[in-house]
């Protein structure tokens, strides 16, 4: 398995900043221990708390799309 922690580590920082920018803070929350547990390459960490990110990240997109879907940003 390729633990490139680099790479991670840039990924969920873009994930929490983005996440916090539009005021989704606990996906944001958990972006940034995902971003503090590769920095310190605790892949136990990753490993037990990623699906929990894509869980989250999942349903935030779920309830964007929904919201536009009723189209209330219009109003």
């Amino acid at each position: 398995m390729n633990r490139d922690f680099a790479r991670y580590q840039r990924a969920v920082h873009t994930v929490k900043s983005s996440a916090r920018t539009i005021g989704a803070m606990k996906l944001g929350e958990l972006a940034y221990q995902l971003e503090m547990a590769a920095k310190a390459t605790d892949y136990d960490f990753i490993g037990s708390h990623h699906s929990e990110l894509l869980e989250t990240y999942r349903e935030l997109l779920h309830r964007i799309g929904e919201h536009l879907k009723k189209g209330s940003w219009k109003k």
